[in-house]
């Protein structure tokens, strides 16, 4: 018999017996029998040596046990026999794919499709594997538009509606990311990844509490599935759980030791509990396992920081950006150690992310640095639309959280306090709470200096830092609870027993001295400690306040100008801030005038131009002997803060941020338009 375009001419006995054979190779192949279905097709290749369909399911077969050059050979032998198939070009397609040849896949995917008759379901796989491989290159337009194809031609394909939504979480477009995983997730409920990854995509749009949510489902369907572990980390750490994160980590770890981002993750957790030695051995396990890990570096380069080593700090900085120049996490952290120059390439490596198709998350921060950097070379134009662009994108981001403070509760909050907590209300309740001097409360708007006035303080040797316990904005939920009266917060405060108000007080104190903080004062710098001031003076009427302030104009502008990792919405509009500033104000005005607790005020710019005589003032204020250590020249001793807190004392107290508004003056219509309405007109 003849050949005619490639297919084997048998007549009907022949034909009928290879195609009992290509049925019973297939049964073979479905069910994982691959030397079964191997054997079959190469006793058929015996009587037609040229027949497609056997060697197409040889090429299969191949592909299956990762022999890949073979299954590419086979697979372009079936081509070459029958030019016109868009299945045997499709095949093809994934056979190069799997060999690593992934420009040739995609020319045999758009062959594929190129030679199909009509749209169909059945194309929807086709595209799909397209998708995947433009994704592999780096083509991240093209590959979204061909996924989203294959969904709009078969709308319950699971698994291509998980990869459109990866591609999605690539291009930081979350909230489409989100819509294509859950349905992934509902087609496909058993599929641990389509979980996975819509938290990922729900904690990177700021939902980390549905994230953890969506991720444990992963876990709950594979129970050592690492890279769920290391993102319900993420999740939990975005949460502001830095010790249940690091316990994920460390979960990720177990289940996989050369996890190299998990290493480099569950140091960043530990350096949010402040255990830089561990979490600088974690980098250094990470950048064992992978050197050229610009996160690692960067995370390393972090504790250095936190430890006071600043030229190392730079050091791994600028490794970091060597390796990957948009590693915006990188260009942040060194903004800090370093003075812009002209010329300096950060300029062009940043403008590229801003100008790319960066998460919006990445041109957020770059904008934030290039503010900086265009600052410190005088160019205030430039610096001030690269902050307007920074806040513009925290705005989006934010969304209806946008405000982040509730102006509503912050006033009915002061209006209470001036109608009912006055000063004769804390005179009839004197003796109550606890008689105990250690509590110190360092108050202030941000950026009006508590943190330098906190390393300044933890430098001394009988002074504990506590940083951010919450520990009063814990103990005003449960206030209204045991007051019985039903009234909420801070109406409530009046109906408080003595009893109650003791109990409270113990716990304030416990969670003040935990964690081995044994100094003769204890400092607490939480950010909302101004507006529970009355509750602290009935809880420990012997604690001190240390309130921070700072130019209006200065102050509202370097809010603005702050790249801050969560909260603090309201700093995104100029307007918004200073009438926030406003009303914080009223409050603390209020207090001064009513509280029996020692109050002390410390201006910012006292501490920039005497710094050793504030420093001296605070000290004597805690009835504390003078200690060179507190100093802001000296050098940093073992007690840890924060990275940012850890910089030098020195560096942060320049003249050049005093007075620093005053370069953006075409600029600050708003913020002088809000700062001169009087405080009973002011509204979020």
């Amino acid at each position: 018999m003849g050949m005619e375009d490639g297919r084997q001419s048998l007549g009907p006995a022949t034909a009928a017996d290879l195609g009992s054979l290509a049925e019973a190779a297939f049964r073979y192949f479905q069910s994982g029998r691959l030397a079964e279905a191997e054997r079959v097709c190469r006793d058929a290749l015996v009587r037609a040596p040229r027949a497609i369909p056997f060697l197409n399911l040889l090429g299969l077969v191949a592909g299956r046990r990762g022999d890949t050059e073979a299954a590419v050979e086979l697979h372009g032998r079936c081509v070459a026999l029958d030019p016109d198939s868009a299945e045997l070009h499709a095949n093809l397609g994934m056979a190069l794919r799997k060999a690593g040849r992934v420009e040739a896949a995609v020319e045999s995917y758009r062959r594929a499709l190129a030679l199909a008759p009509v749209p169909a379901p059945g194309l929807a796989a086709v595209h799909n594997n397209l998708g995947n491989a433009l994704l592999e290159l780096g083509r991240r337009a093209e590959a979204i538009a061909s996924l989203e194809r294959a969904v709009a031609l078969k709308p319950d394909f699971a698994d291509a509606h998980y990869n459109l939504g990866n591609a999605l979480i690539e291009a930081g477009e979350w909230k489409k990311a989100i819509l294509a995983l859950r349905l992934a997730a509902e087609l496909a409920p058993a599929n641990e990844g389509a979980h996975n990854s819509l938290g990922i995509a729900l904690r990177r749009l700021g939902r980390p509490a549905d994230a953890v949510e969506s991720i444990r489902r992963a876990l709950a369907l594979r129970p050592d599935m690492a890279s769920a572990h290391n993102n319900l980390g993420n999740a939990l750490r975005q949460l502001g759980s830095p010790a249940e994160a690091e316990a994920s980590y460390r979960r990720a770890i177990d289940s996989r030791p050369d996890f190299a981002e998990a290493h480099v993750n569950r140091g960043l957790a530990l350096l949010d509990l402040r255990r830089s030695e561990e979490a600088i051995a974690c980098f250094h396990r990470a950048l064992d396992l992978d050197p050229d890990s610009a996160a690692a570096h960067c995370g390393l380069a972090g504790a250095q920081t936190n430890r006071g080593a600043f030229e190392g700090a730079r050091s791994s900085y600028r490794r970091a950006i060597a390796i990957e120049p948009g590693l915006v996490d990188a260009h942040l952290g060194i903004s800090a150690l370093v003075r812009y120059c002209p010329g300096d390439p950060a300029f062009a490596q940043l403008e590229r992310v801003v100008a790319g198709g960066a998460p919006a998350e990445d041109r957020t921060s770059a904008h934030f640095v290039l503010g900086k950097a265009y600052a410190d070379i005088g160019d205030w134009r430039r610096s001030f639309e690269s902050y307007r662009a920074a806040n513009a994108f925290r705005r989006q981001a934010a969304g209806a959280a946008a405000k982040a403070y509730d102006a509503a509760w912050n006033r009915r909050v002061l209006d209470f306090s001036r109608t009912v907590l006055t000063r004769d209300h804390f005179a009839s309740r004197a003796g109550l709470g606890l008689d105990d001097p250690r509590p110190v409360f360092i108050v202030g708007f941000p950026r009006s200096g508590k943190t330098l006035i906190e390393q300044i303080l933890s430098s001394h040797p009988s002074v504990s830092p506590g940083g951010e316990t919450l520990a009063l904005e814990a103990l005003a939920r449960e206030v209204a609870k045991e007051s019985g009266s039903g009234a909420p917060y801070p109406e409530c405060l009046p109906a408080v027993s003595p009893d109650s108000l003791a109990m409270l007080a113990q716990r304030l104190l416990a969670t003040l001295a935990g964690g081995g903080r044994s100094g003769e004062r204890i400092i607490d710098t939480s950010p909302d400690n101004a507006w529970h001031l009355g509750l602290l003076a009935l809880l420990c009427p012997r604690a001190r306040v240390i309130h921070c302030r700072r130019d209006a104009r200065d102050l509202v502008l370097a809010c603005h100008f702050k790249f801050f990792e969560a909260g603090h919405a309201y700093a995104t509009d100029l307007g918004q801030c200073a009438r926030f500033l406003r009303l914080y104000e009223s409050m603390m005005e209020h207090w001064r005038a009513v509280l029996p607790l020692e109050f002390v005020e410390v201006r910012y710019e006292d501490l920039v131009t005497d710094p050793r005589a504030s420093a001296r003032r605070i000290i004597g204020f805690l009835d504390l002997p003078w200690s060179e250590t507190c100093l802001p020249d000296a050098a940093p001793d073992a007690k840890e803060l924060g990275a940012a807190d850890s910089l030098p004392v020195r560096s942060r107290l320049s003249a050049d941020f005093v007075g620093f508004s005053r370069h953006y003056e075409a600029f600050l219509g708003p913020l002088d338009d809000a700062l001169a309405r009087p405080a009973q007109n002011l509204r979020g």
